[in-house]
């Protein structure tokens, strides 16, 4: 792909149906999902096999909307942590 197509082919690009508990997954690599959203928040062993570790998770409804999650787990067996900023 030529690099003039980039821009436009990004620009074309259709966004992602309205959320629901139904996981959206946006990026996968070699060792499972990578990226992901759902209108719900992960539970521990939510989705496994399938999310690699290191995977984050992003609510986009309810009371926890627009929170990430980590899964510090494994594929087999993630374990979902609300990820937080330390304060300086």
């Amino acid at each position: 792909m030529a690099r003039s197509n980039i821009a436009f082919q990004l620009e074309e690009m259709e966004p992602f149906p309205a959320a629901t508990t139904k996981v959206r997954k946006i990026l996968n690599g070699e060792d499972g999902v990578l990226l992901c959203f759902a209108a719900t928040t992960p539970t521990d062993g939510t989705g496994a096999p399938g999310y690699a570790p290191g995977c984050l998770w992003l609510n986009t409804a309810g009371a926890d909307v627009s929170k990430w999650y980590c899964n510090i787990g494994t594929k087999a067996s993630p374990n979902w942590n609300l990820v937080t900023v330390a304060a300086d």
